[in-house]
């Protein structure tokens, strides 16, 4: 920084104004930086990176691995980094520009954490680019991004976008964020400070995904993010041998809540994974990683977000109140390609005590194989290894995580009530009542003796043990239940005493009904439908309608909720349709504004998290869609029509399953898009289902396939 302040103290002697000292400061940074700054051009291995258009007209996008890009030197004899974006697909040809030099090159290794490829030239005597250290790096810090694409010749100036470092610590502790113009211009090219050092390179990234192409969406959006450059040379020996890195993985899920207030409470552990072996188990609340404090989810996620599979780590926890450190665990790969382990059944809702009592058992799958029964309650679980304790399952989630971090073949040794063996509660009488069957104390009993009475020592008998193998869950299983999905369906709303909710009492303002709300924060309105057989005993699933662009109006969203009113009432659903800012259409950040609408609601009305789903047609469509495989950190169900998919679908994460319900009509041209996305979704084990309606792309769906659609909403809890 010394150099540029000499620079400007003897500008302000000479009379310059502040802004021409800073548009010197600029230049003069540009100009430092420049020589290391690379043009990139590649050909071949293309794919299209975009989002179809409304009524399925194909949208412009972005062509990843063929165009021009940027890349920057990282060491004099000929090391070239850049963005994954346009690598990723192993381009036929990699063409660097280097002053008026062209040089091929070779794709050595790849950082998938990062997002950066290492790129290799023959070539010697490379300006290399000073790096800014992490630790100097502010907020509010001027920032400049550099790219060669728009460049008219290659040795004219690179292009240059001006802002400020706006956050640091971003991406799970990976990244800077800067409000400087980044896109595929730039990618690959660096962030700059006002002195001429390097601060990163610039990457697409998003905090909901991952990728090569992961925060394209973030496009133009005000949003850019770099990679500490100092973070990228502390690896670059390891890349320059070859060997590509992964991120890190713990193996583990944490239980819903803000990141910002939640603490880290482990809602899954997979079978196998590092803190699997670590001696971790669900429940478990990390406080510490390497000694240093965790208190919320989102800093937890910052320690271990920049680390890379095989780093080892040690961790802290409370569990039952008590302190526990882990061994040094060894961080494993991303999970990749594998199947949602099944047991075959569809758990009762709304239940009192210990344990999740199963609603339904599919036929042929491993519970019915086991011998278990609709009304069983699972209330433990063996464990084959540590202390023979049994693991209590303390309810229906606790039983989802744990298979859901499972997998298909594996045993599970299940503690089993049998219906109808339950422990009962004891009665509670009211006050003044006397039972029929209660004689006066001074009355005494005959000498009959009830058929039915018990020995007094006999005890309630105990769970059963029963072990079950998991199978790999068939990605278009439709569970169909059909006993009732709530406990409490069929009973009537329990007594109250003076003082008590009602459970049966509508929140204000939330009553029964068709009303229009306005999010807390003001930036949405939404309308929403409670069915009229509302009670808050009763956990109630959740359908977003996403509007297409230009279909906002009152009318139309009040006769779609409406349509929907009698499979809401018989499937225990609300109905919400949020109104997009802009007639134009949904874009990925209005997913925050989505995410503020289920908050609410579900802080006033009793909402089931594990079946809500986003429906939507055409760009709504595509948004509902962009929940489901880019944003898919609180959305368990997408259920579209007419409509494919243009960008990547990347793996399943494990602990947080997306289920698809696909729609298409005969006679829509979208129909070979829609049977690709269902493709592409199967091969990935996400549970998929798809449906082919006579008619055009123009119909919606008539009462019997809303009815289906419902059901299997009522479903996707299934296990």
């Amino acid at each position: 920084m010394l150099p540029t302040l000499i620079f400007c103290h003897t500008l302000l002697s000479l009379g310059q104004d502040p802004a021409s000292l800073r548009q010197a400061a600029i230049l003069q940074a540009v100009d430092r930086v420049a020589p290391g700054v690379v043009g990139i051009e590649t050909s071949g291995g293309t794919d299209v990176v975009g989002q179809p258009a409304a009524g399925g007209r194909p949208a412009p996008g972005v062509r990843r691995g063929t165009g021009p890009t940027t890349g920057l030197v990282v060491a004099a004899d000929g090391w070239i980094i850049s963005s994954a974006f346009n690598l990723a697909n192993q381009p036929a040809s990699v063409v660097v520009t280097v002053g008026n030099r062209r040089f091929l090159a070779k794709i050595i290794a790849t950082d998938s954490s990062r997002m950066l490829t290492l790129l290799k030239i023959e070539a010697t005597g490379l300006k290399v680019p000073d790096a800014v250290p992490r630790d100097e790096i502010r907020v509010g810090m001027a920032a400049l991004a550099l790219g060669r694409t728009l460049a008219a010749t290659s040795d004219a100036p690179p292009s240059v976008s001006e802002g400020i470092v706006s956050a640091l610590g971003r991406i799970g502790g990976k990244a800077i964020q800067t409000d400087a113009k980044v896109s595929p211009v730039n990618y690959g090219g660096p962030l700059v400070s006002l002195d001429g050092r390097v601060m990163g390179v610039l990457v697409p990234a998003s905090p909901e995904s991952e990728g090569a192409t992961a925060g394209f969406e973030w496009y133009d959006s005000g949003i850019g993010f770099a990679v500490p450059l100092e973070d990228l040379r502390r690896v670059l020996p390891t890349l320059q041998k070859g060997v590509s890195l992964a991120r890190g993985v713990l193996g583990v899920t944490l239980s819903p809540g803000d990141p910002f207030r939640a603490t880290p409470k482990l809602a899954t552990v997979r079978s196998g994974s590092a803190a699997d072996k670590g001696g971790l188990r669900v429940g478990d609340i990390v406080t510490a990683v390497d000694g240093k404090p965790v208190t919320t989810q989102g800093q937890f996620q910052r320690q271990l977000g920049p680390r890379y599979q095989g780093e080892k780590i040690k961790l802290s926890y409370l569990r039952d109140g008590k302190e526990a450190e882990s061994p040094l665990v060894e961080l494993l790969a991303p999970e990749t390609g594998k199947a949602l382990a099944m047991l075959g059944i569809t758990p009762l809702r709304d239940t009192t005590g210990q344990g999740m009592v199963i609603r339904s058992v599919i036929e042929g799958g491993p519970a019915h194989k086991a011998g278990l029964k609709a009304g069983d309650r699972l209330v433990g679980l063996l464990r084959e290894q540590g202390p023979p304790i049994p693991a209590p399952i303390a309810d229906r989630a606790a039983l989802a995580g744990l298979i859901e971090s499972a997998d298909a073949g594996q045993v599970l040794k299940l503690l089993v009530r049998r219906a109808g063996t339950d422990e009962k509660p004891k009665d509670e009488k009211p006050k003044d009542e006397k039972p029929k069957d209660e004689k006066p104390k001074d009355e005494k009993p005959k000498d009959e003796k009830p058929k039915d009475e018990k020995p007094k020592d006999e005890k309630p008998k105990g769970p059963e043990t029963v072990s079950v193998t998991l199978v790999a869950r068939p990605p278009d299983l439709l569970a169909k239940p059909r006993e009732p999905g709530s406990a409490k369906e069929g009973t009537p709303p329990p007594a109250t005493e003076a003082g008590d909710k009602d459970p049966a009492e509508k929140p204000r303002g939330f009553e029964p009904g068709l009303a229009q709300k306005t999010i807390p924060s003001g930036d949405g309105k939404y309308w929403m439908l409670v069915p009229a057989n509302y009670r808050a005993d009763i956990a109630h699933g959740v359908l977003i309608w996403l509007h297409p662009a230009n279909r906002s109006k009152e009318p139309e969203l009040r006769a779609l909720l409406e349509a929907w009113a009698e499979a809401a009432a018989a499937r225990h659903l609300i109905l919400l349709a949020p109104v997009c800012p802009v007639e134009t259409g949904w874009t990925p950040s209005d997913a925050d504004m989505l995410r503020e609408m289920i908050t609410q609601v579900a802080g006033s009305l009793t909402v089931d998290r594990r079946r809500v789903v986003a429906h939507g047609v055409d760009q709504g469509a595509q948004m509902a869609l962009h929940m489901g495989l880019v944003a898919k950190d609180w959305l368990p169900g997408v259920a579209v029509l007419n409509a494919g998919w243009n960008g990547a679908v990347r793996d399943r994460v494990a602990g947080k399953p997306v289920s698809f319900f696909l729609v298409v009509a005969d006679r829509a041209p979208s129909r070979l898009a829609v049977q690709d996305l269902f493709n592409r979704v199967y091969q990935r084990h996400y549970p998929a289902i798809s449906r082919i309606n006579q008619g055009s792309a123009s119909s919606y769906l008539d009462a019997a396939q809303i009815a289906e659609l419902a059901a299997w909403i009522d479903s996707l809890d299934a296990l």
